[in-house]
């Protein structure tokens, strides 16, 4: 069976020259700051994407996005799940020396349980608070964020990580790097949510602590490379060792995302993950798509 997965209209209206709008409706991918509570896990492995309004703001050096939407469910059937809303507001600066970012965010919805996890009846609405920091200073990449689920029933949950690279050749052609992640609560705190998402297709460390259960912690730390081989392929990669709330290993994760230019327009897009514990066998999650632009 064929299914429509990414169809949206966009309008520009010109309000001034220092005010830019954006206004974005229909079944899209949304991501702010390079997917951290908003994307990456949202069943793009299966080419599904929330049906969504966005707003974009900018008056530089400001900047804001308000989201609404729902996504589809897992089955492809005609349901949808319940609705989510994310903010964003954030000031930053660009130059050809460095570049800087700082963002406040803000993500609620109805709770979606993972994998054998079983949360309060009374409330199951969350709310994300976060803030999220990012610098290219010369060749030095940095990013540092953290993130808070004050949920109304069953204490909270708390996520946060930081990446630190350095840009290699005088046009940044390779970065090289390391990066920690973790999340952590107490013992009657719900794992940490997402806006959307499906932990058993996600990878990387977002995905990995959501299915890691009720009030554990988790700890990852990895090595990461990216890459521009030609002004038209680019691979991002990253191998990660996961520990859980008590120390002991829980699995080893690789991870790339390669694209293929054939033009501004179109690409063809790879992203892949490979999962294992030492336990069962390891786990591929693979997506290929064409991206065209019309």
């Amino acid at each position: 069976a064929a299914y429509v997965s990414e169809a949206w209209v966009n309008v520009d209206p010109y309000i001034s020259e220092s005010l830019i709008v954006h206004v974005t409706a229909g079944l899209q991918p949304v991501e702010f700051n390079d997917g951290r509570v908003v994307g990456r896990d949202d069943l793009r492995l299966d080419a599904q994407f929330p049906l969504a309004l966005r707003l974009h703001l900018g008056a530089a050096p400001l900047s804001a996005d308000v989201v609404v939407g729902a996504r589809p469910t897992t089955e492809r059937t005609d349901d949808w799940a319940p609705p989510f809303w994310a903010a964003r507001l954030g000031a930053g600066r660009a130059s050809a020396a460095s570049a800087w970012q700082v963002d406040a965010v803000a993500v609620g919805g109805e709770m979606i349980n993972p994998p054998g996890v079983t949360l309060g009846e009374s409330d199951p609405d969350y709310t994300t608070l976060g803030v999220y920091g990012r610098a290219d200073v010369g060749r030095v990449r940095a990013v540092l964020d953290g993130y808070a689920q004050p949920f109304h029933d069953g204490g909270t949950a708390l996520l946060g990580g930081g990446r630190l690279g350095w840009a290699f050749g005088g046009d940044a052609r390779v970065v090289l790097g390391a990066t920690v992640e973790g999340k952590s609560g107490a013992d009657d705190s719900p794992a940490f949510q997402r806006p959307w998402g499906d932990a058993e297709d996600g990878v990387g460390p977002l995905a990995r602590y959501r299915s890691m259960g009720q009030g554990d912690g988790a700890l990852g730390a990895g090595l990461f490379a990216d890459a521009v081989v030609t002004p038209g392929f680019r691979v991002d990669t990253a191998v990660w060792h996961y520990r859980d709330g008590t120390g002991v290993p829980s699995g080893v994760e690789f991870d790339m995302d390669a694209r293929l230019y054939f033009g501004p327009l179109v690409n063809l897009h790879l992203r892949s993950g490979l999962f294992g514990d030492g336990e069962n066998p390891v786990r591929a999650d693979t997506a290929l798509t064409l991206d065209v632009q019309i």
